[in-house]
């Protein structure tokens, strides 16, 4: 996050794709207390962004085959090549924090 709350392309920079929920037409409420359960403790927040910024922007969305049928990753193309910087921006500044936690540490003693 920036020093004004908002997502920075660092977000979406992964080597492995970035991992993602569609959400399904599920209400948001829905969607943050499914993550917040998901992760637990390590729940820092979540940011959403419109399908059709992927779509525009040629940013692949695959389906990811789990158990879990809303959950997809997002690659610069389909033979799953990291996004580039120039895609990491768009969807950074295309997203919008719909839960952000602030007292969660990025990093958790494990020992405590």
């Amino acid at each position: 996050m920036d020093e004004k709350g908002r997502p920075t392309s660092a977000l979406f920079k992964q080597d492995n794709g970035v991992s993602v929920d569609r959400d399904g037409d599920r209400d948001e409420k829905i969607i943050i207390k499914t993550f917040k359960e998901r992760f637990d403790k390590r729940f820092k927040g979540l940011v959403k962004v419109k399908a059709n910024v992927c779509i525009d922007n040629n940013i692949a969305i695959i389906p990811e085959t789990s158990s879990n049928i809303y959950h997809a990753e997002i690659f610069e193309n389909e033979d799953k090549v990291p996004l580039g910087q120039l895609k990491a921006l768009i969807l950074a500044d295309s997203s919008d924090v719909v839960a952000y936690e602030p007292e969660v540490k990025w990093v958790q003693n494990q020992f405590m």
